[in-house]
């Protein structure tokens, strides 16, 4: 028995994947314990109401942020697969260079129309004119953040340890200065400012141990190298930005619209769905790290077959993790929900039903990163055009009718309509590359 259990962690860490997996889900963990801590401390010292305005402001900043993200992480992965497989160091350094000037022009789209819209945008919420200073400042911290550089370069030289480094380190100033909070009986500027704080550390580290991986690998002065027109690798982050602004509805909008209908408490409990579906995440958010840059090097090798069964085997335990999960929240809800929500018996079916949506979300990952990594990137616009004109029709309806559980089973229709569509049009063309 000794000599098998041996045999087994012998295999698992002789793995890189798994090696990655398990640095990425232990971080992932931790972070999520403090993040859920964080969220009783400032739930029960400010109410859910005040909560809620936090979240509505995170959201609105996020809901920029997302419009003008071009997401170059999707496509420094790609192409610098491509790149060291050629050896090529002088078109890893173009595509780095890309990646920043397109993060930057991200950043400045991000603050200014933040800034200017942001009038237009608390009126229709019919929200208080203080959450106007609010907003402006959560924008000023974002602008740290060069999302699609740090996440690609840390990635595809699976320097993942930094990255968790970054997450633990947001959570644990996040947690422990909302427990300061809490203690000291502080009102929401305080949670305000820790919050603020929180994320400025994590962007910043992920700054600087981006510089330090480019650094290890002789990449640092890839500023200095002639920029080149590069179409393929411009074009897939035109793609990928498209994609992630078609998708707002799904993400930021969603949020606003419960806001705009069920009040602050409501995008309160459902920032907190969102938490307990992080937990799930956790789980999820590492096997696609994981598995993105490794589908990539796959496909560069024409090994479909491999990035298929990468993909078939998130599903299975993802889609396992779902009946766990369930039977954990029926069985012990009425033990931890009151800490989270004052009327924790009336959100039972809705939490259920985000677990449900947060397990296939996140076994469907496969789908999207391999549908990603064959370059179908462009198929995504048409797809999500016309899922989420339907979605959000439907969201409209369900969110007045039947509250925070239409909302979730609405969210969960287009995940699986979206998954659907991929499948079928990755089949049709045989799992063909597009070039």
């Amino acid at each position: 028995m000794k000599e098998k259990i041996k045999n087994i962690k012998d295999r698992i860490f002789k793995s890189h994947l798994a090696r990655n997996f398990l640095l990425i889900f232990s971080g992932e963990g931790i972070s999520s314990v403090f993040g859920f801590l964080a969220t009783i401390f400032i739930i029960n010292a400010i109410g859910s109401y005040k909560h809620g305005i936090l979240v509505a402001v995170q959201t609105y900043t996020n809901l920029f942020y997302g419009l003008f993200s071009f997401k170059t992480f999707q496509s420094l992965i790609k192409y610098l697969a491509k790149a060291e497989r050629d050896n090529d160091h002088e078109s890893e350094k173009i595509y780095i260079k890309w990646a920043v000037m397109l993060d930057a022009f991200c950043l400045v789209a991000t603050l200014f129309f933040g800034v200017i819209l942001k009038d237009v945008v608390i009126n229709i919420m019919g929200w208080d004119r203080a959450i106007s200073e609010y907003c402006i400042f959560y924008l000023c911290v974002y602008m740290l953040y060069f999302q699609g550089t740090t996440i690609g370069v840390l990635r595809h030289f699976e320097n993942y340890k930094y990255v968790v480094t970054s997450n633990i380190s947001c959570a644990v100033i996040r947690c422990v200065g909302f427990l300061g909070c809490f203690v000291l009986r502080c009102d929401f500027k305080a949670f305000f400012l820790v919050d603020c704080i929180a994320n400025a550390a994590k962007f910043l580290l992920m700054n600087f141990y981006t510089l330090k991986t480019l650094a290890q690998h002789k990449l640092l002065d890839f500023y200095k190298v002639k920029l080149k027109w590069c179409p393929d690798f411009l074009k897939f982050s035109l793609y990928s930005n498209l994609t992630s602004t078609i998708d707002l509805p799904v993400n930021q909008i969603t949020s606003l619209i419960i806001n705009k209908y069920l009040g602050f408490e409501a995008t309160s409990v459902y920032s907190v769905f969102g938490n307990i579906g992080s937990v799930i995440n956790k789980l999820g958010d590492p096997i696609s790290q994981v598995i993105y840059p490794e589908m990539n090097k796959m496909i560069s090798q024409k090994d479909v077959a491999s990035a298929r069964k990468l993909s078939n085997r998130l599903k299975l335990i993802m889609l396992s993790l779902f009946s766990v999960s369930t039977i954990f929240v029926v069985a012990t809800h009425s033990l931890w929900l009151k800490y989270l929500i004052s009327n924790p018996n009336e959100y039972v079916i809705p939490l259920i039903l985000y677990i449900g949506y947060s397990c296939y979300s996140n076994s469907s990952m496969g789908t999207h990163n391999l549908f990603m990594a064959l370059g179908y990137v462009k198929y995504n616009i048409p797809i999500l055009l016309v899922v989420n004109a339907g979605y959000l029709g439907l969201l409209f309806f369900s969110v007045q009718h039947y509250g925070l559980t239409g909302v979730i089973a609405t969210y969960l229709l287009q995940a699986l309509a979206v998954v659907f569509i991929k499948e079928v049009i990755m089949r049709k063309r045989n799992y063909q590359e597009l070039m």
